[in-house]
């Protein structure tokens, strides 16, 4: 059987992609109340971004989600599961929701940018 996987090519501009990343999210002094990340004082990141070329849209808002408990399941429908507990640790996410439609836009975009290639492999 055929089947699609995509493999990353560089994986040394991944890694610099990430690591900007993780210095936009967490070295920030603080988080105004808009939740939008201020990272206007940071000049050590601007070289960074710099260099590799990339950064992330302005229209990317990232929210923290704090730790918390809540009830998962129901007993409306007659197939419903059980109702159980469940703890989740903090984290964070976008403030936008991503549509299908705009994970492969995407994609499309990584693959002509070189980030990715899409190949056939046996399974």
């Amino acid at each position: 059987m055929v089947g699609l996987y995509c493999k990353l090519i560089p994986l040394d501009k991944l890694k610099r992609l990430l690591l900007i990343g993780l210095l936009v999210v967490y070295g920030c002094e603080e988080e105004p109340e808009s939740g939008e990340i201020d990272c206007s004082n940071d000049d050590d990141n601007s070289a960074i971004v710099e260099e590799t070329g990339s950064t992330l849209p302005s229209s990317i808002v990232i929210k923290n989600i704090p730790a918390g408990t809540f009830t998962m399941g129901g007993t409306t429908m007659q197939n419903d599961a059980p109702t159980i507990s469940v703890t989740l640790s903090a984290f964070m996410m976008s403030e936008k929701e991503i549509t299908n439609q705009e994970y492969i836009d995407f994609l499309t975009a990584a693959y002509a940018d070189g980030w990715i290639t899409v190949s056939a492999q046996q399974t």
